[in-house]
């Protein structure tokens, strides 16, 4: 059977491992943290891309259906003259 003093050596050792495993999550944390706000920062930035993107796409079809229009009416004067 383990003595007092090894017992208490015990203890010391798991105390210490126990410090380490969390000094180590800490730092984890923090690496996720940082990563979870560089991730939501370009989150932000990827949906006003997206944002300005879909206003580019809805004037590129404005564009398109006044050339298309513009065309039909080339057509019907050309068929004219």
């Amino acid at each position: 059977m383990a003595s007092r003093t090894e017992k208490i050596k015990l203890l010391e050792e798991l105390v210490h491992d126990a410090v380490r495993r969390i000094r180590k999550l800490g730092e984890e944390n923090a690496k996720l943290r940082a990563d979870c706000g560089r991730l939501e920062e370009e989150g932000g930035r990827l949906q006003m891309e997206l944002r300005r993107l879909k206003a580019v796409a809805e004037r590129q079809a404005r564009l398109r259906s006044r050339l298309e229009r513009l065309a039909q009416k080339l057509d019907k004067a050309a068929d004219l003259a």
